[in-house]
């Protein structure tokens, strides 16, 4: 079961070989499945924070989620993320620019609130990997149909299931 936690936004660099828990945003945990059941991701500017993330439930099956308001485990190694004095809307000292656009900005905080909600949890919340996948499978099994933008989308719905397959094999060896 979840556990409340206060947000943290951490931006120290964890070692992925020895992550116990992994920060995402609420809209991220799509793209993390599809992304983990090909192996990684090969492309795209954020695919350095995406394979950490894969690498690291790779690593350790028995890994926590920590759902962030804030750049997370992913959002800290985006090619497009770049320092910034005043920050963000999702960050201390640095910004992007899917923070600097205001209908993205809008998207994505929707979109993380739907997510939450459909999950019956909030920011801040923890929860094993274990636990989020069958929930994921359960609450939100056809992305495309969700009518939330942000998470993928039809065309990412075969991936999506894939991924779903490949990481409740992993969490339940």
């Amino acid at each position: 079961m979840a556990r409340p936690r206060p947000a943290s936004c951490a931006e120290e660099e964890p070692d992925a070989a020895k992550v116990r828990l992994i920060r995402l945003r609420p809209y991220h945990p799509t793209y993390v499945i599809a992304c983990f059941g090909e192996g990684g991701s090969k492309k795209g500017y954020t695919r350095v924070g995406m394979n950490r993330v894969v690498q690291a439930i790779q690593n350790n099956p028995d890994v926590e989620v920590e759902f962030v308001e804030c750049y997370d485990d992913i959002c800290q190694y985006c090619e497009r993320r770049k320092p910034s004095p005043t920050g963000s809307v999702w960050g201390r000292h640095h910004t992007c620019p899917s923070a600097e656009d205001p209908v993205v900005v809008k998207e994505v905080t929707e979109a993380n609130r739907q997510v939450l909600n459909l999950l019956g949890m909030q920011f801040g919340a923890i929860i094993s990997l274990k636990e989020l996948v069958p929930l994921m499978r359960e609450r939100l099994p056809d992305i495309g149909k969700s009518g939330i933008k942000q998470i993928g989308g039809a065309g990412m719905q075969g991936r999506y299931e894939k991924g779903l397959k490949a990481i409740a094999a992993h969490v339940t060896r």
